[in-house]
This record gives C-alpha cells, structure tokens and sequence, in this order.
C-alpha cells in the first residue's frame, strides 16, 4: 500500500490521475483530496492501526480518494457491493467489525439503519481533517477486507 502511495507521489502534480466524464483529477488533487480525508479519518489519533472502514460508494472520484485515504491512515479497507440486499451489508459490516462507514447519497438510505444499529459511524467522503503528519505505513500491513460470493455458504472475509 505505500508503495501505490510512493508511485502516486511520483507523477507531476497536473498530470491527470482520474477521469470520470465530465471529471477529470490530477495527481496533485488526489494527492491533497486523499491526505486531507486521511486526517478527517484519524481524527486525532496518530494511526488507524489496521481499524476497518468500511466503504459503499459508487465508481469514480471518491471511491478512489475514500480507498487511498483508508491506506493512508492506516486503515483496512471493506469495500462493499452496491448491489447487496440489506441483510448482506448488515452481515458484512458485522463480520468485518467495522467502526465507520464511508457513504453517501442513495447509499445511506438502504444501510444507514443498519449502520445505527451496529453503532458504525456514518462518515461522508470528501470531508476534510486538520492538515497533520500522517503515519508511515509498512507495506507489510493488512489493506483491506474482500467477502467471498457465498456462493456454497455465508460469504467469507478474506
């Protein structure tokens, strides 16, 4: 992970990083967008220590700031399925242990009870922390948590 960070920090800062048409991110913006919600992610603290954020967005800008951001802070992504029914969000989110919920729009809708339920803190993306010193974070972490299909039972966290 800070390898992909490193290689990020390479490219000239109005290089263009990301286009999602009509938008276009250059590595400097998504550099400032990731440290930024890095911070807003540690809220204080020094590391997320390998805590799991869990994430349900749509493709694009933020789903790619809210990921590197996890990273950034020492954090283990859970990325979950737009597509999953209420009760298998709930499942995930549950298993994983996540702490925090990164969502927006339509998606806080179908998982915000949920969210409440298990006491995960709904953040938004975007948001922006005090600018601060962020963790070196050793390769050798944990990243992030993928759930299997479930195709022959429950799904597993891998």
């Amino acid at each position: 992970m800070t390898t992909l960070l490193a290689r990020i920090a390479e490219h000239p800062a109005n290089a263009i990083a990301l286009v999602a048409d009509p938008v276009t991110v250059s590595y400097g913006e998504l550099r400032e967008a990731v440290d930024a919600f890095a911070a807003r992610l540690l809220a204080g603290r020094e590391d997320l220590a390998e805590e799991r954020v869990a994430m349900l967005l749509p493709a694009g800008p933020d789903y790619v700031t809210t990921l590197l951001a996890i990273w950034r802070a020492g954090g283990v992504a859970v990325p979950l399925a737009k597509a999953a029914a209420a009760g298998e969000l709930e499942y995930a989110l549950g298993t994983a242990r996540a702490s925090r919920l990164v969502t927006s729009g339509e998606f806080v809708e179908k998982i915000g009870p949920t969210a409440a339920a298990l006491g995960i803190e709904i953040v938004a993306p975007g948001q922006r922390g005090s600018p601060r010193d962020l963790p070196e974070v050793a390769p050798e972490r944990r990243a992030m948590m993928l759930f299997t299909s479930g195709t022959t039972s429950r799904p597993k966290g891998v």
